[in-house]
């Protein structure tokens, strides 16, 4: 069987600022009591796009000055950004290589080596399921709004959190959300903030979304809530018609599940031992619901970076 290693390691790098995309339209607070559904609450829930700001950096003039500004940037750059990975990386450089401070602070990156959901091996049925794919996913893209340029998952095989079995070396779920990641969210990252409807436990505690963007924009949505649906709006880009989405799921909304679907299509191996193709499903001026306990790739092909 062959297996594309690249789809392990995901770069996500902060895009500069773009002329070309709209500016963000201002949430606006759903209804309280609509959307309800039988069978589990029909929430809704809106999520704005937007550019993330530039991280701040002081350029030091003259060299003779170098440890006065040291300290006064020591002050100040926390008065720049509230970005914790930066702070960290200059505050550590700073400190302990005061003559090579800018070569640190200018062209080092953050990255994330031998990540995984539980230390020693992980768990079976837990680090190697479904419900794995949620923090996940979550990492991915937390990370990558923190400045984060790479992420080494830990580990292709061994232990119950491999991304292939130990038994049979076919693929688990979070192979094939690592595959979906890597080819569709590119490595422009946006800000996105979601405004849900229904208390903190059934709001955006149990809704994720990032944004992030190649030639074209891709929104990842994660409903970690195993009985709500939420019903998207999204501001900030000019349309989410026509999109294209890719729905992972597991029957009966399992967290153990082995096996998960896209799009409600069960996925398996090929003859041969070949990965399967991972195709999307358009869609045209249909709301953007989210089914309970997925995580949803929408691809907008209009909404260029």
């Amino acid at each position: 069987m062959k297996f594309p290693l690249s789809s392990f390691w995901t770069k996500a790098i902060r895009a500069p600022r773009v002329s070309s995309m709209p500016g963000p339209a201002k949430p606006t607070k759903p209804k309280s009591g609509s959307g309800q559904r039988e069978g589990g609450q029909h929430l809704n829930a809106q999520c704005s796009v937007s550019h993330p700001a530039r991280t701040k950096r002081v350029v030091v003039a003259q060299r003779t000055w170098q440890k006065a500004v040291v300290y006064w940037l020591l002050a100040i750059v926390p008065l720049l950004t509230s970005d914790e990975s930066v702070l960290c990386a200059f505050v550590l450089c700073t400190w302990f290589c005061p003559r090579g401070f800018l070569f640190c602070f200018f062209f080092t990156s953050l990255q994330v080596g031998e990540i995984a959901a539980a230390w020693h091996s992980g768990r079976e049925n837990v680090t190697n399921a479904w419900v794995s794919s949620f923090w996940y996913a979550d990492a991915l893209g937390s990370m990558s709004t923190h400045n984060h340029t790479g992420f080494c998952r830990q580990c292709l095989l061994g232990g119950h959190y491999g991304m292939l079995r130990r038994d049979t070396y076919l693929p688990n779920p979070d192979f094939y959300l690592g595959m979906l990641w890597h080819d569709l969210m590119g490595t422009k990252v946006y800000n996105v903030t979601v405004s849900a409807q229904g208390s903190a436990s059934q709001g955006t505690n149990t809704l994720r979304a990032y944004a992030q963007c190649s030639e074209t924009m891709t929104l990842a949505l994660i409903n970690f809530d195993k009985a709500a649906r939420y019903t998207v709006s999204v501001s900030g880009v000019p349309s989410i018609s026509p999109r294209v989405e890719y729905v992972l799921s597991a029957s009966n909304n399992n967290p153990e599940a082995r096996h998960i679907s896209l799009n409600g299509v069960p996925i398996v191996m090929e003859d041969g031992g070949k990965l399967p193709e991972l195709k999307g499903k358009t869609v045209e001026n249909q709301p953007l619901v989210l089914e309970p306990f997925t995580i949803t790739f929408v691809k907008l092909p209009n909404v260029k970076c």
